[in-house]
């Protein structure tokens, strides 16, 4: 969707096998900004169109196609400033010049706890355990609106049923091992390689949606 003349087709041309983790984002803002939930920040928005400053680890990274999707549902706009990587970033974001940053969960937890940030909402389809207060965007009015940055297992399209079946037995194994499941985030179960193909088709579709509507198409 962002790349044309790609030389393979991301849904036609593997056959998924396992999904195997996924990671949700974090919405966060300096934490002496005046933004303390998405309804602030949608407020914001609409009062000062384009002018609060989105910060996000960089183009078309999945924060990046977050932020344009959110804008897209909310009906705001704001300024999409993309930074090299989080490390870059994070600067701006705890001192107020950039009005809010998305970023992967993991990435925010340390400036989190550090007092530097905070969090105003996550991506993810439920809470998240380490942080019970805050909400999902689901939750603070947006019904649907999740993202997260998944990690899967595929074959080349065609191979054997009965090779990905085993693939999927094995792998599915393997993330069931106490110590591997606890290193896992855990926000999508595992899925056989039908409901893996499922979720890949749904993601391809949303976000070719978004990158369309923003015109991200070459970045």
């Amino acid at each position: 969707s962002l790349m044309a003349g790609l030389p393979y087709d991301p849904v036609k041309d593997f056959a998924p096998v396992a999904l195997v983790d996924a990671a949700p984002l974090a919405i966060t803002v300096g934490a002496n900004s005046p933004i303390k939930s998405m309804a602030d920040l949608v407020n914001a928005a609409k009062a000062n169109p384009g002018k609060l400053l989105f910060a996000s680890p960089g183009n078309a990274t999945v924060a990046h196609l977050a932020g344009e999707y959110f804008q897209k549902v909310a009906g705001i706009k704001y300024t999409h400033v993309p930074y090299k990587g989080t490390a870059q970033a994070l600067p701006d974001v705890i001192s107020g010049r950039a009005s809010f940053f998305v970023a992967s969960v993991e990435s925010a937890k340390g400036p989190v706890k550090a007092g530097q940030l905070r969090p105003i909402a996550v991506t993810s389809a439920k809470r998240m355990p380490e942080w019970p207060d805050v909400p999902t965007v689901a939750e603070s009015g947006y019904p649907g609106v999740a993202a997260v940055t998944w990690f899967g297992i595929a074959v080349p399209a065609g191979t054997p049923d009965a090779i990905v079946t085993r693939l999927n037995t094995e792998i599915v194994k393997v993330l069931k091992a106490p110590d591997v499941k606890e290193r896992l985030q855990g926000e999508l179960d595992t899925t056989g390689p039908a409901a893996f193909a499922t979720v890949i088709k749904a993601d391809h579709d949303k976000w070719a949606d978004v990158i369309k509507a923003a015109g991200l198409k070459g970045q």
